[in-house]
């Protein structure tokens, strides 16, 4: 499992950082980063469940440090 991923935007985001997606209003904690061929994958925490979005849906992220 990846520990950090950079986006094609060039933001990095790691283990832990809270992101926030298109589609939600609440950000969630991130526990998985995938790179899968050319697609990157980020599953978070939130709402009792985990929750995977592409990467093309992130609008905002929040890092831990």
């Amino acid at each position: 499992m990846l520990q950090k991923l950079t986006l094609s935007n060039g933001v990095t985001l790691n283990l832990g950082d809270f992101i926030q997606d298109k589609d939600e209003k609440i950000p969630g904690e991130i526990i998985k980063l995938e790179q899968i061929g050319k697609s990157s994958y980020v599953t978070i925490s939130k709402n009792g469940g985990p929750y995977i979005i592409g990467s093309y849906n992130i609008i905002k992220f929040y890092s831990k440090c």
